[in-house]
């Protein structure tokens, strides 16, 4: 099994043990005479020098009261030149000073210690130690023992051997220590043993009885593997190995405590001779359990949105691209936005902004099905992976299932009070030229745009490839287009889906005008980051109610300038650098910040211009609310020429117009 023992090394630390405390008892006799009997010396000799290692006792001043040989061997120094030296001590070299006192302080505050240092020798040689340091029960004499493992292919046994020595001389290593021998009959028979088995099994004092019943302790659950680890057949095995084994033991109060039984294995004639220690690991355990708990849960909250319990979105990312991977058959998209929440926000406060978001996932997950994925995109946005989707019209009926599911009702926020909440969906499957996680996300975002202008609560179907064509996934540019625009969404107080608007809008209108294709990727490029050079603007001035004086004005029209700045220095996107500068750029030449006229302006600056205008007029703004399509669009009409390009208007308006009348021919 796993009991106490003690090896001729082990008992050579008990003589250091009786020295030290011999040591002390003179002490203590103070102004009286220090009286010794020859055979106290010789015997005090022998067992200081029969010692393999170092060993240095340290007076309760602090001074080195003894040395044996092997120490002034390892060092270089004589005993006369080390007895009565306090720190910093001879061997200590200067790079390790710190350390050592550190560990000085440590041993003073726990009662002992093993520390891996760096010691140095007479003539300057540095050479790696295992220090063992142990204050004796009084706490008035230390006692330290050094071993040099240089020789690293014998410290491993040496080592052990010297913290066993050393754990019963200062009788502070709080281990159950045991030898004895295992029979071939699985029996045990104690040699020898320390005290602390009645601290393992709660017993009020240690007895002869809960040695022999030992085994009898062992957890009924933790037996069969206890009695194949310590089983004799296989132990005679294993000579000079070293059997560990951890289990619980139920103690006479009844208390289950687990422990760490670590044995050397010796065989000698066919004998199975152990020698090892048993600790009390109750809290070890305990803590492992406890961060066992703390990493499930933290991988729990790493896939999870706190405010939801919907999958996040680094999660969802993850399951929609692992459900790609193979066969996208059957697989659909659904990228949900809630209408008008920042006016919720702005109306009822966060607090009830977060009731309504919570509310929403709730019937967003009722809404689906087993085989759905329902996660928070982000803000108030949503998405979810559909799975065993036959064709659109299926795709259509459960997307207008999810819409439905939100608008059924008013969303109680506390008291008599409910909020009327509506949300848009744009929905997409898979197919030849839209497949991928980014495209299949970049379509349902063209889809969801287009369900907003088109007026909101209402899902569409992306048809074929997005507009929204990523700059170059492959260096990640899109990730970096759409994080500015963030920036200035966060910073600028505006509505989170504005540039993204913009940018749909922009991208369709160029298309409406046939456009090459450069011009159209900087017009939508400009749509993304018209604003970025707000987050240079200071917060007062962004968000001051009011009109503003001319220092605040000009400084919110350096953003136009700002922001060309940010945009010229990524690369990859300097081109619309220049789209940036001049989207507030009037047709009539009245604008800024160069007051261009006319073609002077870049053309995808003036379709920015425009597509702003008119996404700023339909969202809600936070001191009115959304205007009504048809007079954002009487009101573009009426600027054409002055503020705006007057082809540019044409083509937006003829956007807007495709849209109505694909919803007219959806609904019918």
């Amino acid at each position: 099994m796993g009991v106490p023992r003690l090896t001729g090394i082990a008992l050579a630390g008990v003589a250091v043990y009786r020295l030290a405390a011999e040591l002390r008892r003179a002490r203590t006799r103070a102004h009286g005479a220090r009286v010794h009997t020859d055979r106290d010396h010789q015997v005090s000799e022998v067992l200081v020098d029969a010692l393999q290692d170092g060993l240095v006792i340290f007076a309760p001043d602090g001074t080195i009261a003894r040395v044996n040989t092997k120490m002034c061997e390892l060092t270089g120094f004589s005993e006369k030149e080390l007895l009565g030296c306090s720190p910093p001590l001879p061997y200590w070299p200067a790079e390790s000073e710190a350390e050592l006192r550190a560990a000085i302080e440590e041993t003073a505050r726990v009662g002992r210690g093993e520390y891996d240092v760096v010691l140095c020798r007479k003539n300057g040689e540095r050479f790696p130690a295992i220090v063992t340091v142990g204050v004796t029960p009084g706490r008035d004499a230390r006692v330290v023992m050094i071993k040099d493992v240089a020789d690293r292919a014998a410290m491993i046994a040496q080592t052990h051997a010297a913290h066993a020595a050393f754990a019963h001389s200062a009788e502070v290593i709080g281990e159950y220590l045991y030898s004895g021998e295992r029979r071939p009959d699985e029996g045990f028979v104690m040699h020898a043993h320390g005290p602390g088995l009645a601290a393992l099994l709660g017993a009020p004092a240690e007895t002869q009885q809960l040695v022999d019943d030992y085994d009898a302790f062992v957890h009924a659950d933790d037996r069969p593997e206890f009695d194949v680890a310590w089983r004799f057949a296989d132990l005679l095995q294993r000579d000079g190995e070293v059997v560990e084994q951890a289990y619980r033991l139920v103690g006479v109060d009844g208390v289950a405590r687990w422990v760490r039984d670590r044995a050397a294995i010796r065989v000698v004639d066919g004998r199975v001779l152990l020698t090892g220690a048993v600790r009390d690991i109750s809290a070890q355990r305990h803590a492992e359990d406890e961060r066992a708990d703390a990493v499930r849960r933290l991988e729990w909250l790493s896939s999870v949105d706190a405010l939801t319990e919907l999958f996040n979105r680094r999660h969802f990312s993850e399951v929609l691209r692992a459900r790609l991977a193979g066969s996208a058959a059957g697989a659909a998209i659904a990228l949900v936005d809630v209408d008008h929440f920042k006016r919720i926000n702005d109306t009822q406060g966060h607090q009830i902004g977060d009731v309504v978001l919570r509310e929403i996932a709730r019937r967003l997950k009722d809404a689906t099905r087993p085989c759905d994925v329902t996660s928070r995109w982000g803000g108030e946005e949503f998405c979810v992976l559909l799975d065993e989707i036959g064709d659109d019209a299926e795709l259509e009926t459960l997307a207008e299932r999810l819409r439905a599911s939100v608008a059924a009702s008013p969303i109680p926020v506390g008291g008599d009070v409910a909020v009327e909440v509506t949300i848009s969906i744009g929905a997409v499957r898979p197919s030849a030229e839209c497949h991928t996680p980014e495209q299949l996300l970049a379509s349902a975002d063209a889809a969801l745009y287009a369900a907003k202008r088109g007026g909101r609560n209402q899902a569409r179907i992306a048809d074929g490839a997005p507009l929204l064509v990523p700059v170059d996934a492959s260096e990640g540019l899109e990730g970096v287009v759409q994080a500015l625009a963030a920036a200035a969404s966060v910073r600028g107080g505006i509505g989170p889906m504005h540039a993204a608007q913009v940018a749909a809008l922009s991208t369709a209108v160029a298309l409406e005008l046939d456009l090459p294709t450069a011009t159209v990727e900087l017009a939508r490029l400009g749509g993304w980051l018209h604003d970025c050079g707000k987050v240079t603007v200071p917060t007062d001035i962004l968000a001051h109610r009011g009109p503003l004086d001319d220092k605040s004005r000009d400084r919110v029209r350096h953003h136009a300038i700002a922001g060309e700045a940010l945009v010229s220095v990524v690369p990859g996107l300097s081109g619309a650098a220049q789209i940036v500068r001049s989207h507030h750029e009037r047709f009539d030449g009245t604008g800024y910040p160069d007051g261009l006229a006319g073609e002077q302006i870049p053309l995808a600056a003036r379709i920015v211009a425009a597509a702003d205008a008119f996404v700023a007029m339909t969202e809600s703004r936070p001191y009115e609310g959304p205007r009504a399509h048809l007079d954002a669009i009487a009101e573009l009409q009426s600027s054409a020429g002055g503020q705006f390009d007057p082809r540019v208007v044409d083509a937006l308006v003829a956007v807007l117009d495709h849209e109505r009348r694909d919803d007219r021919a959806r609904a019918s």
